[in-house]
């Protein structure tokens, strides 16, 4: 089966491509526009045009999800990625 993991790049999606490939049946492709990323990676990207189904505005909003959470302190890529491997380690034993 053809699986489409958008997102690819954060931390939802990274998980569930990795439990997608130990169940060994999935063709997974994942992207992801790494926006927070750019500045840690010098990331050079190649856009494409629009294609169907693009968002070009939404009225979503993080108000609610903001509030509930509270304040989060942001992180470049690599303290982010080492952050991440120690919890997995010490999670996945």
């Amino acid at each position: 089966m053809n699986v489409l993991i958008t997102g690819c790049a954060g931390f939802i999606g990274y998980s569930l491509i990795e439990e997608l490939i130990k169940k060994n049946k999935y063709k997974i492709t994942g992207v992801d526009n790494l926006n927070n990323m750019n500045n840690d990676l010098k990331i050079k990207k190649k856009y494409i045009k629009l294609q169907l189904g693009d968002v070009l505005k939404t009225a979503a909003s993080t108000k609610k999800i903001n509030k509930f959470v509270g304040k989060y302190k942001k992180i470049n890529i690599s303290q982010g990625i080492n952050a991440f491997v120690k919890w997995y380690k010490s999670y996945d034993k």
